[in-house]
């Protein structure tokens, strides 16, 4: 019964995000369409702000907002355009094939803290770099983006989901959680990431998917089917 459900409902929210009107979401690969993604995290992250300073590791060309991470062939774009305009994008960096960025800095040693969740604490991916337009703040968009991005790591036997939250920004947990139970804090102290934003805090939070088709179902009915409810309410709603 579980798996009839699951392999019903996964159809149904495939065929739904494909077909929105007005709405191209995919994973893009080609060079326009990835300096599209760069081009939007500028202008939401960087542009008529001190944060981000030209000599800052991510800007690059005066306009976009990229890491070396974007060049390797195991990260993938996620890129929502409405009308034709790039408005919603993020990545997702395959932690089988490298070291994640919280990794590389040295903010948080991830791994060793996942043995009691994960069999394999290789197999994980991180969502990051995660923007929207003003234009649609408050839209459906960014969890019809979520959705896309969480059925993906589905597909792709992810065992788990990992990220870093600001410290600041700690209220949003309690909204991520009613559509993600399993989103849980990984990290017992706050981390500072110095490289990125100087004087900026962060927490590590973990979600696990699962290792066998029994936990992948379970994931579908709990994370990935609550969190398409939430884009096709807000859908209907605005």
């Amino acid at each position: 019964m579980l798996r009839y459900a699951s392999r019903s409902i996964i159809k149904m929210i495939r065929n739904d995000i494909n077909n929105v009107p007005g709405i191209t979401a995919e994973f893009v690969a080609d060079a326009a369409s990835k300096r599209d993604v760069y081009k939007l995290r500028y202008d939401v992250m960087a542009r008529n702000k001190t944060v981000f300073p030209p000599t800052h590791y991510c800007i690059r060309n005066g306009d976009e907002f990229r890491d070396d991470y974007d060049d390797d062939p195991s990260t993938k774009h996620f890129l929502v355009r409405k009308d034709g305009k790039a408005v919603a994008s993020c990545r997702l960096i395959n932690g089988n094939k490298m070291k994640l960025e919280m990794e590389r800095f040295n903010w948080f040693d991830v791994r060793p803290n996942l043995w009691t969740i994960n069999e394999n604490v290789n197999n994980i991916v991180e969502p990051t770099r995660v923007v929207a337009s003003k234009s649609i703040t408050g839209s459906y968009i960014a969890p019809l983006m979520l959705t896309h991005c969480l059925l993906d790591m589905h597909d792709s036997k992810y065992e788990c989901f990992v990220g870093v939250v600001n410290a600041d920004a700690m209220h949003l947990i309690k909204h991520y959680k009613k559509f993600m139970p399993s989103f849980v804090q990984l990290s017992k102290e706050k981390f500072a990431v110095n490289e990125f934003i100087p004087g900026r805090s962060c927490y590590a939070f973990v979600s696990r998917i699962g290792a066998t088709e029994k936990e992948r179902d379970m994931y579908i009915l709990t994370t990935l089917f609550p969190c398409f409810l939430l884009y096709k309410s807000i859908y209907f709603t605005k």
